[in-house]
């Protein structure tokens, strides 16, 4: 009897490192796996952040703009008024 229970032991260490093997070779995969994902998604996330900023830059110009159109309107509109002034003087 002891001689078979010696076989089964010895027929279990083989399942064993054939079980530990296929774990080893899952687990290479599934962090393979995760770390590209990690990648893809850092990257999506800097090209969106960068997208973005663009857009912010692009505002912001168009908020200068604006602005600039405004206040050479007031200047324009002062002029006038300094010139009806003037005219009625």
């Amino acid at each position: 009897m002891q001689s078979v229970r010696g076989g089964d032991q010895s027929q279990r260490a083989g399942h064993d490192r054939v079980i530990n093997f296929t774990e080893s070779k899952f687990m290479k995969k599934l962090i393979a796996g995760l770390l590209a994902a990690v990648f893809a998604s850092v990257t999506v996330t800097a090209m969106a952040a960068d997208e973005m900023k663009k857009d912010e830059m692009k505002k912001d110009q168009k908020m200068e703009k604006k602005k600039a159109k405004k206040a050479a309107k007031k200047h324009e509109m002062k002029k006038d008024e300094m010139k009806k002034d003037e005219m009625k003087k």
